[in-house]
């Protein structure tokens, strides 16, 4: 039977980190999500999973730096091989994999040209139904009839493991092999029947908890490039919301329609959007609290002083496995 797994990188999505795990499993044989200093509940509810026995490997990043494309190139490049796989999906902490049942996603797959590593759409979830719903998918059922950029992620294949200058691009869109200094494309190939569902907008406070924290670790990230101007920086969309909130702007449906427009490449109109609703799985750990952008910046803040002070600071520690809930 062919085995394919999943990695991610997640960083406070207390309210969406367990339907996206349970959600995907139901095509997945094994998740390995990398917690990257969350100071929400995110990591208590994927201690929560794995201790339930689900297949869920946690690790722990104490990095601050925003570090995604060399992260999850690693866990592919690793759990491909511990966990005998032959496809990895590079996946976001808020993306849902829709195909019409597990053999529909093999036969999408076994169709991949050999050599090559797939692509597979996504479709921005951004048309909010039922406000006081916790569960993400049920809050969310309208998409974008037509996406403006059509982003795809990347579906790693077996052998990439083996490739000593292979990477997976920021933002999970590609497979690359960098020697001396050159980027050049790997082989892909389009899966078909298969897309993402994509939910980065689901509540201004949500987002500007998001934005707030995921810029600064993105400017830790290369500190030089953000010293110059001019030069090009990832994660463009967080600066300009993360410049809306230090000027005072209030946190409400302006901001998250802002926050929508960055993340689809302009404004959103009701008549863009089609009703198609992802199917859902129970959760049991929904975090139905409102996100609290001050205090989990506040909470940040003071662990990377503390970090500062301690004569040894651990922040640029590799990750590391976190145990299941209840063992010693």
């Amino acid at each position: 039977m062919m085995r394919i797994i999943g990695v991610t990188m997640v960083s406070n999505e207390a309210d969406v980190v367990e339907a996206v795990v349970r959600h995907n499993l139901q095509y997945l044989d094994a998740v390995v999500v990398l917690d990257h200093v969350s100071v929400d509940k995110t990591l208590e509810v994927l201690t929560r999973l794995a201790a339930e026995g689900l297949p869920v490997v946690v690790l722990k990043d104490r990095d601050r730096a925003f570090r995604q494309g060399e992260r999850i190139t690693t866990m592919a490049r690793r759990y491909l091989a511990e966990l005998d796989a032959e496809w990895c999906f590079a996946l976001d902490a808020d993306e849902f994999i829709r195909a019409p049942s597990r053999q529909a996603l093999e036969a999408s797959l076994e169709a991949i040209p050999a050599g090559a590593h797939g692509l597979v759409s996504l479709q921005n979830y951004v048309g909010l139904t039922s406000p006081g719903q916790a569960h993400p998918l049920r809050r969310f059922t309208r998409r974008l009839r037509t996406e403006r950029t059509v982003p795809r992620k990347v579906v790693i294949r077996r052998g990439f493991e083996a490739l000593p200058h292979s990477q997976i691009s920021l933002g999970n869109h590609a497979a690359l092999q960098v020697l001396e200094g050159r980027v050049q494309p790997l082989p892909h190939a389009e899966l078909l029947g298969v897309t993402l569902a994509h939910v980065p907008v689901r509540s201004p406070r949500q987002v500007a908890q998001k934005v707030v924290i995921g810029w600064l670790a993105t400017r830790l990230t290369q500190p030089e490039r953000f010293a110059r101007p001019g030069q090009s920086m990832p994660n463009l969309h967080w600066a300009a919301l993360f410049e809306r909130l230090a000027r005072g702007d209030p946190v409400d449906d302006s901001f998250t329609r802002e926050a929508v427009a960055a993340y689809v490449g302009g404004p959103v109109d009701d008549s863009e959007l089609v009703e198609d609703p992802v199917a859902t799985v129970d959760v049991r750990y929904a975090e139905t609290g409102e996100a609290a952008p001050f205090a989990a910046l506040a909470t940040w803040a003071d662990q990377v002083v503390g970090e500062l002070l301690r004569p040894a600071a651990r922040a640029a520690e590799a990750p590391t496995p976190v145990p299941p809930a209840g063992s010693s």
